[in-house]
């Protein structure tokens, strides 16, 4: 794996924190970054409840590895977060592939903005822009479909707003979807507006369909509960939309109403 790590002409230096589960070494990083362009500084937070540990000796020194006994999306990025150094932050899974030139592209648009967290491109593998893509830069009103890897974020602007995700959120979690929303939503309601960097995709990742799958148990409370969140009361009339619309589109059928409706109510208990 060849890895090489140096510093931009911006004078910023970008860290990547990269979450993952059940690992021994790091050899999945060879499908991650491209060969010749992978200038970086790395802090894998490897969670493992199978007592699954990627050795600490003889990591480089641009490479840092956590090792943790827990599960949970959101806690793995709140560990990162807590212990990042470089001066930009930029999220990551261990099913991605970034395109050539990605790190001088980020450091680039953070060196000419003031914005704490910038959303950059991503594409599937058939070449199709996830969200609403435009190739010049914008501030993000809507951050419905904005996932992990296109996030990065100043360090500053972590410490001073004080950023973490809501554990209650994300794989592994009480409510398995939404945290990057969660998340992004709460600025938003403070009147800070993430900035959509444009131009090409800077990473490669997989067609999204569990997430947007209504009917899976895990997502409908998510929906539920973010729904609640923001909007309060007006989570009634939307669990009955919701409904109607599964049974409409033929996902549910009228037997199963009474698991949604305990469902709903789990989620008005907890949120």
């Amino acid at each position: 794996m060849r890895i090489e790590y140096r510093r931009m002409n911006s004078g910023m230096s970008l860290e990547i924190l990269l979450s993952t589960t059940e690992r021994e070494d790091l050899s999945f990083l060879e499908k991650i970054f491209p060969a010749g362009e992978v200038s970086y500084r790395l802090l894998v937070v490897n969670q493992s409840t199978e007592g699954k540990r990627i050795p600490l000796e003889g990591l480089p020194s641009y490479i840092r590895v956590i090792n943790v006994e827990e599960k949970g999306l959101s806690r793995s990025r709140n560990l990162a977060l807590e212990h990042a150094e470089g001066d930009v932050l930029l999220l990551a899974d261990d099913d991605i592939r970034y395109f050539p030139g990605f790190v001088r592209r980020i450091l680039d648009v953070h060196s000419t903005r003031s914005d704490g967290i910038i959303i950059f491109p991503m594409k599937n593998p058939e070449g199709l822009y996830f969200g609403k893509h435009r190739m010049k830069p914008y501030k993000m009103n809507d951050v419905r479909h904005v996932y992990s890897p296109q996030i990065s974020m100043k360090r500053n602007f972590v410490r001073m707003q004080k950023l973490r995700y809501d554990e209650r959120f994300g794989l592994g979690s009480e409510f398995s979807d939404a945290e990057n929303y969660v998340l992004l939503q709460s600025l938003i309601r403070r009147g800070i507006k993430p900035l959509y960097a444009g131009g090409e995709a800077i990473v490669e990742h997989a067609t999204l369909t569990s997430s947007h799958d209504l009917k899976n148990p895990g997502n409908f409370k998510a929906r539920m509960a973010v729904f609640k969140m923001f909007h309060g009361v007006w989570v009634y009339p939307y669990f009955l939309k919701v409904l109607f619309f599964l049974l409409r589109k033929r996902m549910i059928k009228t037997r199963d109403l009474p698991q949604y409706y305990r469902m709903f109510r789990e989620v008005l208990d907890r949120i």
